[in-house]
């Protein structure tokens, strides 16, 4: 019974063993489970599962990764392309069938995936996907992998002009166990008919690729701005469409007329463009110089064509009546009358300018290029200029030619019949020279009432002893006539004696020189001042 009763304890145990062992073993296979579960569930992929964070594209370089229905089930990846460029995508997996597993999955269980490309738009500066253009799945059991080429410009991608982005789509699909594979995303960019900027010209042919441009003559698809086929950069005349080469580079062009502002010398730099254009300008006043000979310019041009009567003059160019002196003028008050003549123009500071433009002359002093009978620079009077203006005064003599106060005689002291006086008409002669004139008829002014003594000329009282007091006899009581001559000239002389009488500023003799007697004509001097004369 022992024996039993041990036998059966020894089986007891054994079973328990062979229980705690299977339960060991149940515990093993639920961890591995549990841990397989686990991991299926933690994100695999590099791609953000996401649009609107999708990883960057760059062309010819391949990128790897993975993606699980049960965990990260999608992938994004984005590109950007320029116009004109076709986008070729590759997607491929290295993996292939997975087994029976423990989950029931019989046979073979195959990965399923999918690949969609979307276009995006531009919403508020920002590029958001839009519209879904490519739809393909692919599996182990098929095709391992999927080629897709976009054409942007085609209906069937959008239609699209100008950069564009697109969005790749890798995506896992659900299967009975096991879905997760492996894929390779390979981009290439073919770029033979890109068109940076739009402009129409490939980009292999296009001189200013980042650049519209319409050119076509020096360069092509380049900015041309008056749309005559050269660039603007090449263009000697990027706004003018009538011209673009100018061979002498003076800013006219080469091409002849109609073209706009046609270079008459086109083989010679020229800055004229009054009378013609781009031909020598000596003076710089826009008028040619003259070139009968045509050394400079494609024809004979002389002033009577219109060439610079004055080339080395920048104020005058034209000279109507042949005398020398230009028909431009710089005083306002000529504007009417010579509007009348209808030759030159209004110019500040213009160089003698003919003061007679439709009549020969050389004069040269009152006004320039008018008539001068005497030839003596001074112009003959006429009806809108006469001697008050500052005509010949004397028009047949050439040593006389003004006369400002019109007195008759000339201003000239060099010429016939000078005048002494020439701004008082009331005198013209001065015997003694002294600047006092010798007339003392009515209403003269100016007068010498001493015309033979230059030292004195006047004399307001009228006492024969001139007022200056510098000069022969100076009259010593200027306001008060008088007869005096021995101590001072002029003053009142009671007595007659010579002495004059005295008065607050000069005192008798004693202490000053006045007659001490002055009612007594016999005695003037008392030098010892006792009230007896000395004589």
């Amino acid at each position: 019974m022992m024996e039993h009763l041990i036998a059966d304890r020894s089986a007891g145990v054994g079973l328990s063993q062979a229980s705690h062992n299977g339960s060991i073993l149940r515990r093993f296979l639920a961890s591995a489970l549990l841990l397989c579960l686990l991991v299926s569930f933690l994100p695999t992929a590099i791609a953000d599962d996401d649009w609107s964070t999708a990883n960057v594209l760059t062309d010819g370089s391949s990128s790897s990764d993975a993606v699980d229905h049960d965990g990260d089930s999608t992938d994004w990846w984005t590109i950007d392309i320029l116009n004109g460029d076709r986008l070729e995508v590759d997607v491929t997996s290295p993996t292939g069938d997975y087994g029976f597993d423990l989950f029931g999955c019989f046979g073979t269980d195959h990965w399923e995936g999918k690949v969609q490309i979307w276009d995006a738009k531009d919403v508020n500066g920002v590029m958001e996907r839009d519209q879904k253009h490519f739809d393909q799945d692919f599996s182990s059991s098929g095709s391992a992998s999927i080629s897709a080429l976009v054409n942007p410009s085609s209906p069937d991608w959008g239609s699209h002009t100008g950069p564009t982005t697109w969005y790749i789509m890798v995506k896992s699909l659900s299967t009975c166990a096991r879905d997760d594979f492996d894929y390779t995303i390979s981009p290439s960019v073919d770029t033979t008919n890109r068109d940076t900027d739009e402009d129409g010209f490939v980009n292999t042919e296009d001189d200013c690729d980042d650049v519209q441009g319409t050119s076509t003559e020096d360069r092509k698809g380049c900015p041309d701005g008056d749309s005559d086929g050269w660039s603007d950069a090449g263009d000697r005349f990027p706004t003018d469409g009538t011209q673009w080469s100018d061979g002498d580079g003076d800013g006219y062009g080469d091409n002849p007329a109609p073209a706009t502002m046609p270079d008459h010398c086109p083989q010679y730099f020229g800055n004229s463009d009054q009378d013609r254009y781009g031909c020598r300008d000596s003076d710089a006043d826009g008028w040619s110089d003259p070139d009968p000979t045509a050394i400079f310019s494609t024809e004979s041009w002389n002033v009577s064509d219109g060439a610079d009567a004055f080339e080395f003059d920048s104020t005058q160019w034209s000279d109507y009546d042949l005398d020398g002196y230009g028909d431009n003028w710089d005083n306002f008050d000529w504007n009417a009358s010579r509007a009348e003549a209808g030759v030159g123009v209004f110019y500040e500071g213009a160089t003698e300018p003919d003061a007679c433009p439709l009549r020969w002359g050389s004069s040269m002093e009152d006004r320039i290029g008018c008539p001068d009978s005497d030839g003596d620079g001074w112009s003959d009077p006429d009806t809108d200029w006469g001697a008050e203006n500052g005509s010949d005064a004397f028009p047949t003599d050439d040593t006389q030619w003004a006369d400002r106060d019109l007195d008759g005689f000339g201003d000239n002291p060099d010429g016939n019949s000078p005048d002494a006086f020439p701004d008082n008409p009331s005198q013209w002669d001065d015997s003694d020279g002294d600047g006092w004139g010798d007339n003392q008829g009515p209403g003269a002014t100016q007068v010498d009432y001493f015309p033979s003594e230059p030292s004195q000329w006047a004399d307001m009282d009228s006492d024969g002893y001139g007022d200056n007091s510098s000069g022969l006899n100076p009259d010593g009581c200027k306001d008060r006539a008088g007869t005096s001559t021995m101590d001072r000239y002029g003053c009142p002389d009671a007595d007659g004696d010579g002495y004059s009488n005295p008065d607050a500023e000069w005192p008798a003799h004693p202490s000053g020189f006045a007659d001490a007697f002055n009612d007594q004509a016999s005695q003037w001097a008392d030098t010892d001042g006792d009230g007896y004369g000395d004589n």
